[in-house]
């Protein structure tokens, strides 16, 4: 068995590389005694350290250099190194300038031996990463600082969803004042649900005199928290005309003229579908007005009932003509009459295969539970939408306002 060749080095040899690699390695380069004291730099480490030549740096160590923190980490570190015999490889470390200046490098450290084995020492080589690790740290500042951002408009958004929550009825009027829901000659309920944590639809229902209430119900264009902002606007409106305008096409003239110069200021078309109906719960006389919103949907038990008139006005929506003047349709309730309010979402509800659950539907399930009050009709509504799209969440905002003069 031919016997495998030693390989040996002449020390001229050794001494010719060591010196090439001293004079022409880009990276910081040393070599230390035990008590981790300079004993061989490479141009690189002596330019770096602030020493005039290797004379200087000789016997100097990094206390000499660096600041007394990160001094005593890289001695503790290379003392680990002298007791355990361990290399490290590939660290990262952060060296402090008494200036105040900081830098980075790549380190791996390993233990100086002598030719009988036993450590005299550590030697490493580090590589500079101070534009990488710069990169990196401002790279988790902006991420910080972005999820901070996030974090504080969620939160802004969920106080906003809570607060307009507030702009719905948590009661209704009864009519005569005084009697109990039971009694009263209008049964109402309403549902809203948003796509998101705020929405665009708006339902008011309010007392506007002793025998008449007035519901407004309204979708602004769009969705979040800018359509959000419009029903703010909305409900301030509704709080300062319903009382003095009792008509409601004057009411949603007056709307407009306010709405109008505040949704021009956004450079992006903004508009709001509504419609707004005075019940006279004595007479059973309704009076409502609307401004592009779907026409509502009227239900009556008796053999030829009344409904919406066929030439009724189509209004446009609200901030797109300063000037508009809507229009008045009347008409009167029978006892038991049935009417439903609602916004586009609540019909434009998709299935799987991207077919809309549609208005003819939704007649039908109010025409089939015409005899129970009027929030378990919703529900029933509600259930079919969700049982016809499969889901339990809308795509769109869904809002709906159901009323039933009970004479």
């Amino acid at each position: 068995m031919t016997e495998k060749p030693t390989w040996s080095l002449k020390p001229s040899d050794a001494k010719i590389y060591l010196q090439n690699l001293l004079e022409n390695i880009p990276d910081v380069l040393y070599f230390k005694d035990r008590e981790s004291r300079f004993k061989l730099l490479n141009d690189t480490c002596i330019k770096k350290h602030g020493f005039e030549d290797m004379s200087e740096a000789i016997g100097k160590s990094d206390a000499d250099v660096f600041t007394e923190e990160h001094a005593v980490q890289a001695y503790k570190d290379e003392q680990d190194i002298i007791e355990t015999g361990k290399l490290v490889t590939g660290i990262e470390e952060k060296e402090t300038w008494p200036d105040g200046s900081v830098t980075w490098v790549s380190t791996t450290k390993m233990p100086l031996k002598d030719q009988d084995g036993s450590v005299i020492g550590t030697f490493g080589i580090s590589r500079d990463i101070t534009a990488k690790k710069e990169a990196e740290l401002l790279a988790a500042a902006y991420a910080n600082e972005i999820k901070r951002l996030k974090d504080a408009m969620e939160e802004d958004v969920r106080m906003a969803g809570e607060l307009q929550k507030a702009f719905f009825p948590t009661s209704y009027p009864v009519f005569p004042p005084g009697v109990s829901a039971e009694e009263s000659r209008l049964d109402m309920a309403h549902f809203n649900q948003s796509s998101g944590i705020v929405g665009g639809d708006l339902c008011s229902i309010k007392r506007i005199s002793k025998h008449e209430a007035g519901i407004l119900l309204c979708d602004v264009m769009g969705h979040g928290v800018r359509a959000a902002l419009g029903t703010a606007i909305i409900r301030s409106l509704v709080e300062e005309l319903s009382p003095i305008e009792t008509d409601p096409g004057e009411f949603m003239t007056h709307m407009n003229s306010r709405i109008c110069p505040i949704f021009r200021q956004s450079e992006d078309m903004m508009f709001i579908t509504a419609i707004y109906v005075i019940i006279d719960t004595i007479s059973g006389k309704i009076r409502f007005a609307s401004a592009g919103h779907p026409m509502p949907l009227l239900h009556s038990n008796l053999v030829n009932p009344t409904g919406i008139p066929s030439n009724a006005p189509k209004n446009p929506a609200l901030a797109l003509i300063e000037d508009f003047q809507y229009e008045t349709v009347e008409r009167s309730l029978d006892p038991g009459d049935l009417m439903l309010l609602y916004t586009d979402g609540t019909y434009e509800t998709c299935n799987a295969e991207n077919e809309q659950y549609g208005v003819a539907q939704m007649k039908q399930i109010l025409s089939a539970n015409s005899d129970r009050p009027v929030s378990e009709i919703l529900d029933c509504i509600l259930a079919d939408m969700k049982n016809f799209s499969g889901a339990t969440d809308f795509e769109d905002d869904v809002c709906m306002v159901g009323l039933k003069w009970m004479g």
